[in-house]
Formats: structure tokens, sequence, C-alpha cells
């Protein structure tokens, strides 16, 4: 009877460490379908300097407000003849929204 009780409990610990270890395994891979969902992550902002005259930014140096390097790059679409900087608001790589801005508002670092 002992035997039974015990191999019940050690069902239930693996029953409840599988949904854990699946979402941690998850959540350790950078991706912005992840970062998506991550609750882990917060939504930030951070500005980068864009290449004229494309649709689609793939690697994209960015750095946060303060003039701090993200690290890791960005993958995003956007057009503006005009503008050269960004402003983007993201959670991880997850990008949610890009705002062309004026040099003057970048960051000094940025520029």
């Amino acid at each position: 009877m002992k035997n039974k009780k015990s191999h019940f409990k050690l069902t239930k610990i693996i029953a409840l460490l599988i949904p854990v270890f699946i979402l941690t395994t998850i959540f350790s891979f950078r991706n912005p379908l992840t970062d998506r969902y991550n609750p882990f992550l917060n939504s930030e902002q951070s500005y980068a300097k864009v290449k004229k005259g494309t649709q689609k930014y793939r690697n994209v140096t960015a750095y946060t407000e303060q003039g701090r390097k993200l690290s890791y790059t960005l993958d995003f679409g956007g057009y503006d003849p005009d503008e050269q900087y960004v402003k983007i608001t993201h959670k991880g790589k997850y990008v949610k929204r890009v705002i062309y801005v004026q040099a003057k508002n970048a960051p000094r670092k940025v520029r």
C-alpha cells in the first residue's frame, strides 16, 4: 500500500514539472513569437537609425533612451522616405510599434 502512495506522489510531481520544463524551454528562446507572449518581459522603447528607401529593416541595432545598446537586434517593417530615425516600442524582439522621429529627438548614441 505504501508503494502505491509513493508512486502516486511521484506521478503528481512529474505531471507538475513537465509543463514548467516546457514553458521554461519555450521562453528561453528569443524570437518575436515567444517574446510577445512571455509574461516576464516588459514593453520598452528604444531608438535606432534605419536605411532610407526600404520598407523591411533587418538586424537593426537599437539603443535605449539612455543610449545603452540592446543585446539583440530587431526586425520590423515601416516606411518614411524623409526620416532615418525611429522610436520602437517592443517587448523583447517583438516589435509593437514604430514611429519615425527627427534626428534631434533621437538619443546621441543613435545619431
